[in-house]
């Protein structure tokens, strides 16, 4: 177990957990389940265990003043080994609210053939609130303005490089704007991202 701690603790806790190795008298024995005071980077003490892991390592566990915790994993020979980071959580699905604008006069080939594909048109109209392609000079007959629900998409797309979409969220807030995606895959897969 001297091996061990020499091996392990004394290169690694002080550098990682001291920020710089302490004197071999400051190091504790590794008593298994004994509590022990702990110093920190930040001046703090933390209240750690030594702990058995299956593989015949050790795991450090410490709980810091603000109540927060952590472990190493010690193995002989390497030191600690911070354990993985917990990855991000998958995107709940969201009905999303997906409107492009468009010049009909300017639009290129490519980009009405891409508008008018079933691959992402399919998808938009089946599982989110597809408000159409609107063209840029949109406006009500009876008013001379743009309608009250589409005027937000066309203020958004005014001076951008059409055609322009826009994705939002249920609560109406734009989760993406940009340029008319590459081609029917790339634009179902951009609703897909953040609508699932």
């Amino acid at each position: 177990m001297k091996d061990l701690v020499g091996q392990m603790i004394l290169p690694f806790l002080g550098c990682l957990l001291l920020g710089a190795a302490p004197p071999t008298s400051q190091i504790p024995s590794p008593e298994i389940e004994s509590q022990f005071p702990l110093l920190l980077s930040d001046g703090t003490t933390a209240q750690a265990v030594f702990l058995p892991a299956n593989d015949g390592n050790l795991y450090l566990v410490y709980a810091t003043q603000r109540g927060s915790l952590g472990f190493w994993t010690l193995t002989k020979g390497t030191g600690p080994i911070p354990p993985d980071p917990i990855p991000p959580p998958p995107p709940v699905p969201t009905r999303l609210t997906i409107v492009v604008v468009e010049d009909p006069e300017r639009s290129t080939q490519i980009e009405r053939d891409i508008l008018a594909d079933d691959r992402w048109r399919g998808l938009a109209m089946e599982k989110h609130n597809f408000l159409g392609i609107l063209p840029i000079d949109l406006v009500d007959k009876r008013t001379g303005k743009p309608p009250t629900l589409l005027a937000p998409f066309l203020e958004l797309a005014k001076g951008k490089a059409l055609p322009w979409t826009i994705l939002a969220d249920a609560k109406g807030n734009v989760v993406w704007q940009g340029h008319l995606p590459n081609s029917p895959d790339d634009f179902a897969n951009l609703i897909k991202k953040f609508g699932g």
